[in-house]
């Protein structure tokens, strides 16, 4: 009978310290097997549970997190906040594992920076290709100068899409301000331009 009692007792507190449960005494397991808990044991056993509700709380905070940073990341694609979604996932999983809240933390500060350290190269690739996309879209477009058009002196300037960019002209030809222009290539962040078809300078 003693033998079975501390078995149950043994089992009792592994089960306990795997899921972050105070230890207790051998009467204080057989009590809790039972059913009945004395006013110190059941003091015990509040104080776990308001942890677990806390860790609770603390998954639904994680769950906002990953909500929030994916739409933000919809919003902005900037490849970044989608890492601090995937963090979150792990504050998730180590509040469900009932981790104390400073672990929780590190999980996710931690891993933000490795996932952000190691995929910034890809990011900077992703987001220059996004906007060689974007002035690649400008090409054939009609622009109106803002300021005039003079390759020798290197000035000059355009509105296309509502964005104003620099301009140089095409042939080389000055295009005096309120021209307008077809955008025909890009050097750099500059736009190469020229009058339109039946437009005299």
């Amino acid at each position: 009978m003693i033998e079975l009692a501390r078995g149950i007792w043994y089992n009792s507190i592994s089960q306990m310290k795997g899921a972050g449960v105070p230890p207790y005494s051998l009467q204080d397991s057989l009590c809790i097997r039972g059913g009945a808990l004395r006013p110190a044991q059941r003091q015990k056993w509040v104080r776990h549970m308001q942890m677990s509700e806390f860790n609770q709380v603390m998954a639904v905070v994680w769950i906002l997190g990953i909500i929030i940073f994916s739409l933000i990341e919809a919003l902005t694609p900037q490849l970044i906040s989608i890492w601090f979604a995937a963090s979150c996932v792990v504050g998730v999983v180590a509040a469900t594992l009932n981790a104390p809240l400073w672990v929780q933390l590190a999980c996710f500060v931690g891993l933000s920076l490795v996932l952000v350290i190691a995929t910034r190269p890809l990011a900077r690739k992703l987001n220059r290709k996004t906007e060689r996309t974007n002035a690649e879209a400008l090409i054939g477009k009609t622009a109106k100068v803002l300021t005039e058009i003079d390759n020798v002196e290197a000035v000059g300037t355009v509105r296309v899409d509502g964005q104003i960019w620099s301009a140089r002209s095409k042939e080389g030809e000055i295009i005096p301000a309120e021209t307008e222009v077809m955008v025909r290539s890009i050097e750099g962040v500059k736009l190469i331009v020229e009058p339109k078809e039946g437009v005299t300078v």
